[in-house]
């Protein structure tokens, strides 16, 4: 029920945001006075959530320290329950978001086939989804 975790996802009260869409150490660089992010060529509008995909491959405990670390940001406005259900049903529909955006990428390009990673989040949204039965 792909559209009845969306609206519960929505429910938690996130507003949609500009995303990095490759948010990762590597697309960070440090500058006087902090970071700035760079190489912003999938960026799009979405959940906030769902720029965590690296986080995905991280092991516990290391991966809920960051989503924490995340949801904290967030605390004055989303409550720790509507935070940790978001984050939850974030981890499933991130890989579509992902899926998605980069089928696009890649159809804007030449030669497609060379950031045509569309399949491998596909393959990530199906186990995502096997495993959210428990949502």
């Amino acid at each position: 029920d792909v559209p009845g975790l969306c609206d519960r996802l929505d429910s938690c009260g996130f507003p949609v945001t500009l995303l990095h869409g490759d948010l990762h150490p590597g697309n960070a660089i440090g500058v006087e006075g902090g970071h700035r992010l760079i190489d912003w060529s999938d960026a799009s509008i979405g959940h906030p959530l769902f720029d965590l995909h690296m986080v995905d491959d991280t092991s516990e405990p290391r991966r809920t320290e960051l989503e924490r670390s995340y949801l904290e940001k967030w605390g004055d406005r989303i409550s720790r329950d509507d935070g940790e259900m978001a984050t939850s049903l974030a981890r499933v529909l991130r890989p579509l978001h992902h899926g998605v955006s980069y089928q696009v990428i890649a159809e804007g390009l030449e030669t497609p086939g060379e950031l045509d990673f569309a399949h491998e989040f596909l393959i990530q949204a199906a186990a995502a989804l096997r495993s959210a039965q428990a949502l």
